[in-house]
């Protein structure tokens, strides 16, 4: 699942403080010289290969089909995260260029994601266990995970609100930090990707389950600002 929620608006109000653009000359230098006769010809004989180089050329097993009863369960779970997961891609509306009112959005659109991220642990809770081999584990290692993310959004939230906004660069340096500390919490990057990686069956689950690829869709998931 690769979604993006308020990536676009944390991306934006880091450059809007910075107040400036950046890019770069993707130009490169050619040397415009033409290989030599002699040089094609043998480049052209070396790439061809023999006639019979004994080469065993394998096949990948295919993907097997996602179990019924495991996907039934992958879409209890994404139906039941959907409107916390969908809420997150409503990112505040911050004009740059007020610093109090960036503040002030951030500050409480972190607290949303520490609300949602909390719901969405208990939810994964009270759901039951997935049709698998160590099925529990799984789930406790997901609230886990997401438990772990609301903190990480607790601390830079508490962070984030200490700051003075009377130092323009002094409050994006603190910003862009932030976002940096929290890119580094995967959970942000991908709710469900708690889910993820355990179990064969349960990754099939959640590419199948309808709910789950609405997601994918719809661009929802990612509450991480990224740029």
């Amino acid at each position: 699942m690769a979604r993006r929620l308020v990536a676009v608006t944390a991306a934006a109000v880091v450059l809007g403080l910075a107040g400036c653009g950046s890019g770069s000359d993707s130009s490169s230098p050619s040397s415009g010289a033409a290989p030599s006769s002699s040089t094609t010809a043998a480049d052209s004989s070396s790439a061809a290969p023999p006639a019979s180089s004994g080469a065993v050329v394998t096949t990948p097993a295919a993907t097997p089909p996602a179990r019924a009863d495991v996907t039934a369960w992958a879409e209890k779970v994404c139906a039941a995260a959907a409107p916390d997961i969908t809420a997150l891609g409503q990112g505040p509306q911050i004009d740059p260029s007020d610093m109090t009112k960036v503040k002030a959005g951030m500050v409480d659109y972190l607290a949303k994601v520490v609300t949602a991220t909390g719901k969405l642990a208990d939810k994964l809770g009270s759901l039951g266990t997935p049709p698998v081999p160590n099925g529990q584990e799984v789930v406790t290692r997901a609230r886990a995970g997401l438990d772990q993310a609301k903190t990480s959004v607790q601390n830079a939230r508490a962070q984030l609100d200490k700051v003075s906004v009377a130092d323009p660069a002094a409050f994006q340096g603190a910003f862009t930090n932030i976002t940096q500390e929290l890119q580094k919490v995967p959970q942000l990057g991908d709710p469900l990707s708690v889910l993820r990686g355990a179990n064969g069956d349960l990754d099939a689950a959640l590419d199948a389950a309808p709910s789950c690829k609405s997601l994918g869709q719809s661009g929802s998931g990612q509450v991480v600002p990224t740029a």
